[in-house]
């Protein structure tokens, strides 16, 4: 029984749990810093490739590392189990040394393991690498300025015309080894996800390197010195307006009496849609039926409105003008006079008649005017020089409204000062 008491409180003791729990702490830790310290193996996946020197190299010598067979490596290594748990893939660095590289061509290298400046690397030793070499390629890095160019994946919507391309900038310069730049012939906008566009669109825009055949130039290492270029797509109304000619009535023809033939008869014209409502035909002349009889055929420039383009690129137009429906008689006119003579002058009109001049109107009235209906006026308000001129005429027929004389006529008169 006192055996009994004796153990209790030996079991309650405090100081024997102390003493009892350093103990047990002291084994766990030798155990566990005995299982660290034993040396294992680790396998890190996807450590980067490294090229040492490699600005060096771009910016002394003008070199480019290219076509790298692969950028990452998986790596084994070999140590104390507690360093190897201390590290990952992005402590380490698989390296390969091109600070001594002089030439352009191929190279295969076994790349060098690196760890952490804080890792004792005697403690650690590389079992493999895999790949265990890496290839690449040294080029010589050049620039080139490459045109935009632009293709449309969508519809216009009828009655409208899409324009060409306007980028701002026109052209990029790339920067890159030069094997790659040879097979970029110009980078390449597409616009696309557009139906029945009936208005012009602006917007920035990312851009492709393609080849002279429009296939896309894959590269990691091209360097552009713009990313977004801003691209406008102009798209414009169209519209067929008819070719007319203004006429000026006389010599006894109105505008009924005359037939209009005009070659072309209409022109397909683009430009604003609000612009082009405005404008539903377009006069390339005036005539006036006083001076011909019975047809005149005349070319004349097409001048197309101002803010609009002609589609078709045609510049001229034949217009002829032809009058029927009407008579003509020759008359001699003996009733001539002046007005309008300037302060100073003095007029003595030479020629007693004039004749051969043509009227035109329709028939009874043609046939019913007299000589005592006719009269020849010239205007000398313009004068300014003495001589004998010929100054022309204007010929009034009193008493018909409806006939006219056809063509110019001027007659003879002595001016002097007095």
């Amino acid at each position: 029984m006192i055996k009994k008491n004796q153990a209790a409180n030996f079991l309650n003791n405090k100081f024997f749990w102390i003493i009892f729990s350093i103990l047990v702490s002291v084994i766990l830790w030798g155990y566990v810093t005995a299982v660290e310290e034993q040396e294992g193996t680790m396998t890190y996946y996807g450590v980067d490739v490294t090229f040492y020197g490699e600005d060096a190299l771009r910016e002394s010598r003008g070199y480019i590392i290219t076509d790298v067979s692969s950028t990452s490596v998986n790596v084994t290594l070999r140590g104390s189990r507690s360093v190897l748990a201390s590290l990952g893939a992005d402590d380490l660095q698989a390296v390969i040394d091109v600070s001594t590289v002089n030439r352009v061509g191929s190279a295969e290298k076994q790349v060098t393991i690196n760890y952490p400046s804080n890792v004792d690397q005697s403690s650690l030793s590389v079992v493999s690498r895999t790949p265990n070499t890496i290839s690449y390629y040294v080029d010589r890095e050049v620039s080139k300025t490459v045109m935009i160019e632009g293709v449309f994946d969508g519809t216009i919507a009828e009655g409208y015309i899409r324009e060409d391309f306007i980028f701002d900038p026109e052209s990029i310069v790339i920067t890159g080894p030069a094997a790659e730049l040879e097979l970029v012939d110009h980078a390449l906008v597409t616009v696309g996800d557009r139906t029945d566009l009936d208005r012009t669109i602006s917007y920035d825009s990312t851009f492709t390197l393609v080849d002279a055949d429009g296939n896309p130039v894959e590269s990691n290492t091209i360097e552009y010195d713009v990313e977004m270029v801003n691209v406008t797509m102009p798209v414009m109304a169209t519209k067929q307006v008819p070719i007319t000619v203004d006429l000026i009535a006389g010599g006894g023809a109105a505008e009924r009496n005359a037939t209009i033939t005009c070659d072309p008869e209409t022109i397909t014209i683009v430009g604003d849609a609000a612009t082009l409502e405005g404008i539903n035909s377009i006069s390339v002349a005036t005539v006036d039926l006083s001076t011909f009889n019975p047809v005149i055929t005349r070319t004349y420039p097409l001048i197309i409105p101002n803010d609009v383009e002609n589609m078709t690129g045609i510049t001229e137009v034949e217009v002829t003008v032809e009058i029927s429906g009407l008579s003509t008689k020759q008359a001699t006119i003996s009733n001539l006079n002046y007005i309008g003579l300037p302060e100073g002058f003095t007029a003595d009109i030479i020629s007693r008649s004039l004749s051969g001049v043509v009227l035109r109107g329709p028939a009874d009235s043609v046939a019913a005017v007299a000589s005592n209906n006719l009269r020849a006026v010239a205007d000398l308000s313009e004068v300014t020089t003495t001589g004998t001129i010929a100054v022309p005429v204007e010929i009034y027929v009193d008493g018909f409204t409806d006939v006219g004389a056809v063509g110019e006529y001027s007659i003879y008169i002595d001016i002097q000062r007095g």
